[in-house]
């Protein structure tokens, strides 16, 4: 899970797609690669949903990066995943 302070258009799949890869590039550093790298190669089937009382979007997608382990080999990721905006910035997973 990933919390963003602010208002951030939630429908916007290249702000989303960048935070995705904002998050695997940290992610990738904080596990020792020096030369972490992500780009998304895949969004699709993107719907309007109910998420616990918020108007969210559930998105199916992947990206091409590294693994998280020596030797950090290219890897590609696959799943769903949902943005929406909680307007208290408290959520309720």
């Amino acid at each position: 899970m990933d919390w963003v302070q602010g208002y951030h258009d939630i429908a916007d799949v290249g702000l989303v797609s960048q935070f995705a890869i904002w998050d695997q590039n940290s992610w990738l550093g904080s596990h020792g690669s020096t030369d972490p790298y992500t780009y998304v190669d895949l969004v699709e089937n993107i719907s309007k949903i109910d998420y616990k009382g918020y108007n969210a979007y559930l998105m199916y997608g992947g990206m091409v990066s590294r693994s998280d382990v020596e030797p950090y080999g290219e890897v590609v990721l696959r799943g769903f995943f949902i943005t929406y905006y909680d307007a208290r910035g408290i959520g309720r997973l």
